[in-house]
């Protein structure tokens, strides 16, 4: 008989999980090994332990995994399933989740103004005080390759920017703008 337990973690080390985990037991076919699924942060190491007593006495670490999903499975090993009476347990073992990503960067508004025939254009966007943007075109979109037309760093909220002759030959250009890291 396998009993299923979440348990809570013992004192520190390790640190308790900040949520508790919900532990769900699968039996396999016979001479097959039971899987444990439960709820886990992405990049946080959990420790599988196991007792063979009820209520559990001590613990003994079957397995260590990190997490790569929100929800993870394993399947215990053999030597984790010898006992007639088993429990387990899932506790956070190290480690805390990645940080959050950055928060998504506004997307860049433009505007071209072409002059009279021969004239360059001139080029107008929104900005971010003290960031580099380099400003980039190509004849065909997609693009098989962009040609890099000038950099500036922007010092307000607005940028205008007038593009060298040579960036605006005749025929049909696209033109993209783009914040350059450092």
């Amino acid at each position: 008989r396998v009993v299923q337990s979440s348990g809570s973690p013992p004192p520190p080390p390790p640190p308790p999980p900040t949520s508790p985990i919900d532990v769900k037991l699968t039996l396999g076919a016979p001479g097959q090994p039971p899987t444990l699924t439960f709820n886990s942060t992405v990049g946080v190491k959990y420790s599988i332990e196991c007792s063979p007593l009820v209520p559990a006495g001590s613990w003994k670490q079957v397995l260590e995994v990190t997490a790569d999903g929100s929800t993870t499975t394993v399947t215990l090993p053999a030597a984790a399933v010898q006992a007639e009476v088993q429990v387990y347990r899932v506790v956070q073992s190290s480690g805390s989740p990645p940080p959050p990503p950055p928060p998504p960067t506004s997307p860049i508004e433009a505007k071209l103004t072409l002059s009279a025939p021969g004239q360059p254009p001139i080029l107008s966007f929104t900005s971010i005080s003290e960031t580099a943007y380099a400003v980039e075109w190509s004849s065909t979109v997609p693009a098989g390759t962009w040609q890099r037309v000038l950099e500036v760093r922007a010092d307000g909220p607005a940028t205008t920017v007038t593009l060298p002759a040579a960036a605006a030959p005749e025929g049909v250009r696209f033109y993209r703008i783009l914040e350059v890291t450092p």
